[in-house]
């Protein structure tokens, strides 16, 4: 992976991190696909998705 495809994939993963509404849950989505279609990575595409959706529902469970 080139040093900017991994600048980028922390900078989602940080981004998904910080998540903690569904506003900013939709924005993280495009970003993911941003950064699908910039780098066109499919296995790191995959870990991105897998930890947002892990986060979404970590988030979501404590609300309830």
């Amino acid at each position: 992976m080139s040093q900017q495809a991994q600048t980028d994939y922390v900078w989602v993963q940080r981004n998904i991190d910080s998540c903690n509404n569904d506003f900013q849950f939709e924005c993280i989505d495009i970003i993911i696909e941003l950064f699908h279609k910039k780098h066109n990575k499919a296995d790191f595409y995959m870990c991105l998705l897998q930890q947002r959706t892990a986060h979404w529902n970590t988030i979501h469970s404590i609300l309830k």
